[in-house]
């Protein structure tokens, strides 16, 4: 297996460790409610990355069908965030750490609501 090192880490989160901290993903593309959480730890991720890489080097990633994802996502994953709304929420998080007392480097937003606002802000924003 390729090792994989962060490059960058976040701060664990208060509940035991590094749980929940850093989830990893699988979005089926036909039908978003069949998506999976492969892991919920920086192991598990590094563990999904380090595969991922594997299957590149050998050749094992298959192409894009489609050159669109912007419609892709749109048409399978309608509440999708954008990098922009990623952003939006980033800049939400990283702020309220810097106001938080001792200061932090984020504070995060833990409700869906509240995730779902702060990245449709960046639609928003001028």
């Amino acid at each position: 297996m390729l090792e994989v090192v962060a490059a960058v880490e976040t701060e664990p989160v208060s509940t035991g460790g590094d749980s929940a901290d850093d989830a990893t993903l699988w979005v089926n593309p036909a039908d978003p409610a069949l998506s999976l959480v492969i892991g919920t730890n920086k192991k598990d991720s590094q563990d999904t990355v380090s595969k991922i890489l594997e299957d590149v080097a050998a050749d094992r990633i298959n192409e894009p069908v489609s050159d669109d994802i912007e419609a892709l996502i749109a048409t399978h994953a309608p509440g999708a965030v954008t990098w922009e709304g990623w952003r939006a929420i980033d800049a939400i998080e990283t702020a309220a750490g810097g106001e938080s007392a001792p200061a932090r480097p984020r504070v995060k937003l833990t409700d869906w609501g509240a995730l779902r606002d702060a990245a449709s802000s960046s639609a928003t924003r001028t």
